[in-house]
């Protein structure tokens, strides 16, 4: 297809990379849209003298040392690439980067510096990939299509950018942050760079939980233990008129935390969501529902997840009155909530730079 747009995977081990597309490609085929190869020293050539395929996005890995003729790594191919794009004279065009690499190099040059993740769209690691290839397609196309959604009608105020985020004017004003639409705002202010303002909106509202949540988080906050109750589709599909329905809501299956909590207000004029403990939550939606579920146990105001062991692939719900709050590396966003875990977890991870020991002691006391 001559007019299609170009899926890029650039890596030094071009084999690797043609096998990643070939498998994009059966996986999630979108008309319009095709995968290809690049070897690392080819891409950095085209990329930066402004690439005459019509792009969509692009995926590259970290280390690119096996190529013999890129000097640097993908960190900082992503660097020289996001620079052209804010020069006008280069006119490189506007599209995603996304960080695709195994976990050892991600260890290796990076770690757990965040300095470079403002450069990437999403941090993809080609791992889960390998099992997730659909998922990965369409979060992609999903990123791809805010792109498209702030560069064709940039909103101008905030009653577009609620519309943006498929809301009404009125009810962004409760279940959003205007705080928000001021930091996308600066971003929109240079129209030859939307990388900025769809970066702010993927990085710091579509993906992390604040004012959206997702599956997981809602479960807790409801008091579920999804995996044994029969019942959870019944309380999902009820919390329908809380989904995220905005840009980019094709790829990330979201939903809007404060319409969580304006959901359980029809059941429970008495407390609000957060002062119920799991037992009491799921007692409520019982009887409101004739769902079939479980509480979680022990019983307790659970709210988060336990983002140590999250990063391990666990699941822990907390309560934040017994959480550890983690230190962070770099100031979050107000909207977006604050990092904890459990204190057992914390314990056992002390060694973790995050876990302020002061604070650890507070909590286990």
């Amino acid at each position: 297809m001559a007019d299609a747009r170009v899926w890029m995977i650039v890596d030094d081990q071009l084999r690797d990379a043609e096998t990643f597309a070939a498998s994009f490609e059966r996986a999630f085929p979108v008309e319009g849209y095709v995968w290809k190869a690049a070897q690392a020293a080819d891409a950095q050539n085209d990329l930066l003298r402004g690439n005459r395929q019509d792009i969509a996005g692009v995926f590259v890995d970290v280390d690119l040392s096996s190529d013999g003729k890129v000097i640097g790594t993908g960190l900082g191919l992503a660097q020289n690439v996001r620079a052209r794009q804010k020069n006008k004279k280069e006119k490189v065009p506007d599209y995603p980067i996304f960080r695709f690499a195994n976990p050892d190099p991600v260890r290796e040059y990076i770690g757990d510096d965040p300095a470079s993740d403002d450069l990437f769209d999403l941090l993809v690691s080609k791992d889960y990939a390998r099992g997730n290839l659909r998922a990965v397609a369409e979060q992609a196309t999903a990123v791809r299509s805010v792109y498209d959604g702030l560069s064709a009608s940039p909103p101008a105020d905030l009653a577009q950018f609620a519309q943006a985020c498929g809301l009404d004017f009125d009810q962004f004003e409760v279940w959003g942050d205007v705080r928000l639409w001021q930091k996308l705002r600066l971003g929109l202010a240079d129209t030859s760079t939307t990388h900025v303002a769809a970066g702010t909106f993927v990085r710091t509202f579509l993906l992390p939980e604040g004012l959206l949540v997702g599956e997981e988080v809602m479960a807790v906050r409801m008091g579920i233990d999804r995996a044994n109750s029969p019942g959870w589709p019944i309380i999902r599909d009820s919390l329908a008129g809380a989904k995220y329905n905005g840009l980019g809501a094709n790829g990330f299956t979201r939903w809007w935390a404060r319409g969580i909590n304006a959901y359980w207000l029809t059941h429970d004029q008495d407390e609000y969501l957060h002062q119920r403990t799991s037992r009491e939550r799921v007692e409520k939606l019982r009887a409101a529902t004739g769902a079939e579920l479980v509480h979680l146990e022990p019983s307790a105001a659970y709210w988060r997840l336990c983002a140590l062991s999250r990063r391990r692939g666990e699941l822990r719900p907390i309560d934040p009155a017994r959480a550890l709050t983690l230190l962070q590396r770099v100031p979050q966003d107000p909207w977006i909530d604050p990092e904890q875990a459990a204190p057992d977890v914390a314990a056992m991870m002390r060694g973790d730079a995050r876990v302020d020991p002061d604070e650890l002691a507070r909590v286990i006391r």
